[in-house]
C-alpha cells in the first residue's frame, strides 16, 4: 500500500534579521513589485557599470589629454627657449609663453628666474569678470561655479588621476638664467566628465522613472487575470462558490482562468447539493422533533392528568375508610402525586428542548427571553442577560428556529462546561458590505453568547452540538466562530444573512394586507 504523503508546512518565517529583510524586500511583495524591483536591480547594475566604464575612460581621457598637453608646450616653450639669446629676452619670457601657449588647455607654467623668483601662467584661464561676482570672499569657488570646472570630490578620487611636472632650462651663454615649469592640470577634463556623467545619470533617472511607471501599469494589466484569480480563491475561502473571473486573451492566464472557473463551477455545484441535503436533513430533524414533541404533548400529557384524576378519586374514597388505613394508603398517594409533578416537570423540559411549543405565537425577544427564564430557574446561580437591537418580532419558523437552537445550545454549553457565573446573549441586526457584490450591502443577524468561564482551550474539539450549530449557520449562507475571550471566556458568534427573510417577511405583510382590504 503506498504511504501518503505529508501535507507541505507553511514556510516558516527566517530568524535572522538578513532574512527578515529579504522576506521584506522580496517574498512578501507580490509578482508585479518582484519584477519591477528585477527591473529596477537589472537597471541599476548596467548603470553601474556603465558609470564604471565611464570612469576608466575619464581617466584615460584625462591622462592622453594632460600627456599630450604638456608634449605640446614642452615643444612650443623649447623651440622659445632656443631662441632666447640674452637675459632682456629671458625677461621677456613669460609675456612671449602667454602670447604663444594661451590656447593650451590642462597645464599650469611657472618661470623661475636665476634669483629664485617665480612667476605662474596659466594659459587655460581667462581673466575673470570679476562683476559677475556675488561676493569678493571666495573668489576661487565662485571662478570654479562659474567656468563649470568644479567636480564632485568623490567622482576626483574615483578618477584618481595625478598631475605631472616636467622643467624646461633656460639657458643664455651656458648659464641657466631660468627654468620653465610645466604643470599637468587634469581638473578640466575630469570636469567634463564629471558633467558627462551628471547628465547622463539625469537622463537615466528620468528614463527609469518613466519605465518603471509605464511597466508599472504594464504588468499591472498583464497580471490582472492572476490577481483576480488570487480574488476569487479569497472568496471561495470565504464561502461564496459563485464567484468567476473573466477569460483574458493571454493563452497561459486563460487556461488559468478556465480552470478556475470550471472549479468554481463544480464547487458552486457540489456547495448547493450540500446545502439541499443539509437544508432536507435539518428540515426532517425538525420535524421529527415537532412530531416527538407532539407525541410527548398529546400522549403523555393526558396520560399524566389521568393519574392525577384517578389519585383524586382513590383520595376521596380513601378518606372513608378506617384512620389508620387511610394514612398508609394516602402516603402512597402522596408518593404518587410527587412523582407525577416530577414527570409533568420533566415532560415539559423535553417539549422545550425538542421544540419550543411557544414558537410563532410569540416575537424572537420573547421566544429567547423565556428560554432564558427556563436557564436561569434550573441553574439560579447563574446570571444570564439578553441584549438585543433592532430585531423584527419574526424571521420565519426556520431562521427562528435557529436563533433559538443557537441560544440554547450555547448557554447548555456555557453553565455545564465553562462553569460561568454571567452569561451575555447578544442580538443584533447589522448592515455590512456584501462579499459577491461591493458595491451593495446586505442585512446580518448576528447571535453571541459570551460568559466569564474558564474558557475554550485551542485544541478542544468541538462536539456535537457545536457541529450541528455550525451546519445550521452555514446552511442558511452564514458563519460561524468559536473562540478564547481575553483574561477568561468564551465568545460564540453565529452570523447569518436576512435578505431573504426580510423579504419574505414584507411579502406576507403585504399578502395578509392585501387580504385585509378586500375583505
Amino acid at each position: 500500500m503506498a504511504k501518503a504523503k505529508p501535507l507541505a508546512e507553511a514556510p516558516r518565517r527566517p530568524a535572522s534579521p538578513a532574512g527578515k529583510l529579504l522576506c521584506w524586500l522580496w517574498y512578501d511583495r507580490s509578482v508585479r513589485w518582484q519584477l519591477l524591483l528585477a527591473f529596477a536591480v537589472i537597471t541599476f547594475c548596467a548603470s553601474a557599470l556603465a558609470a564604471t566604464v565611464l570612469v576608466i575612460d575619464a581617466r584615460n581621457r584625462a591622462i592622453a589629454e594632460m600627456t599630450g598637453t604638456m608634449q605640446i608646450a614642452e615643444h612650443f616653450i623649447q623651440e622659445l627657449v632656443d631662441k632666447v639669446a640674452d637675459r632682456p629676452a629671458a625677461a621677456r619670457l613669460p609675456h612671449k609663453l602667454v602670447s604663444e601657449l594661451g590656447h593650451l588647455r590642462h597645464v599650469d607654467i611657472t618661470v623661475i628666474d636665476e634669483n629664485g623668483s617665480s612667476e605662474a601662467i596659466n594659459p587655460s584661464d581667462k581673466p575673470p569678470d570679476l562683476s559677475q561676482l556675488e561676493t569678493a570672499g571666495d573668489d576661487r569657488q565662485a571662478l570654479e561655479e562659474l567656468h563649470g570646472r568644479r567636480a564632485a570630490d568623490v567622482f576626483v578620487k574615483l578618477i584618481g588621476v595625478a598631475t605631472k611636472t616636467r622643467e624646461v632650462p633656460v639657458i643664455v651663454d651656458r648659464k641657466r638664467v631660468a627654468t620653465v615649469v610645466i604643470t599637468g592640470r587634469p581638473q578640466d577634463e575630469i570636469a567634463e566628465a564629471w558633467t558627462g556623467l551628471a547628465t547622463m545619470t539625469m537622463i537615466w533617472l528620468f528614463t527609469n522613472i518613466s519605465m518603471i511607471a509605464a511597466l508599472y501599469v504594464i504588468f499591472g494589466r498583464i497580471l490582472k487575470p492572476l490577481t483576480d484569480v488570487a480574488d476569487g480563491m479569497r472568496d471561495l475561502e470565504l464561502g461564496d462558490s459563485r464567484v468567476r473571473i473573466d477569460t483574458p486573451r493571454v493563452r497561459e492566464l486563460r487556461d488559468i482562468a478556465h480552470s478556475f472557473n470550471h472549479m468554481a463551477e463544480s464547487l458552486d455545484t457540489v456547495t448547493a447539493e450540500n446545502k439541499a441535503l443539509l437544508h432536507q436533513l435539518l428540515s426532517v430533524q425538525e420535524q421529527e422533533r415537532r412530531r416527538i414533541a407532539g407525541d410527548l404533548h398529546d400522549e403523555v400529557g393526558p396520560c399524566l392528568f389521568g393519574i392525577m384524576s384517578n389519585m383524586s378519586s382513590i383520595k376521596r374514597s380513601v378518606d372513608a375508610l378506617p384512620k389508620a388505613q387511610a394514612q398508609a394508603i394516602g402516603s402512597r398517594i402522596g408518593n404518587i402525586k410527587d412523582i407525577c409533578e416530577r414527570l409533568k416537570l420533566v415532560n415539559r423540559n423535553l417539549l422545550n428542548r425538542l421544540y419550543p411549543m411557544a414558537a410563532g405565537r410569540v416575537t424572537i425577544a420573547e421566544l429567547i427571553t423565556r428560554l432564558i427564564a427556563e436557564f436561569e430557574s434550573r441553574h439560579p446561580d447563574a446570571n444570564v442577560t439578553m441584549r438585543h437591537a433592532d430585531l423584527a418580532d419574526s424571521y420565519g419558523e426556520e431562521l427562528d428556529l435557529l436563533i433559538y437552537r443557537t441560544v440554547q445550545e450555547g448557554v447548555s454549553n456555557a453553565l455545564r462546561h465553562a462553569q460561568a457565573d454571567r452569561i451575555v446573549v447578544e442580538l443584533e441586526r447589522k448592515d455590512e458590505p456584501n462579499p459577491r457584490d461591493r458595491c451593495t450591502g446586505r442585512a446580518m443577524l448576528e447571535i453571541t453568547v459570551s460568559d466569564d468561564g474558564i474558557g475554550i482551550a485551542a485544541e478542544t474539539q468541538p462536539g456535537f452540538g457545536l457541529k450541528t450549530m455550525r451546519e445550521r449557520a452555514k446552511a442558511r449562507g452564514g458563519t460561524f466562530a468559536i473562540a478564547r475571550r481575553e483574561p477568561s471566556g468564551t465568545r460564540l458568534s453565529v452570523r447569518v444573512p436576512l435578505d431573504d427573510e426580510e423579504k419574505k417577511t414584507r411579502d406576507n405583510n403585504k399578502r395578509e394586507s392585501d387580504r385585509g382590504n378586500a375583505l
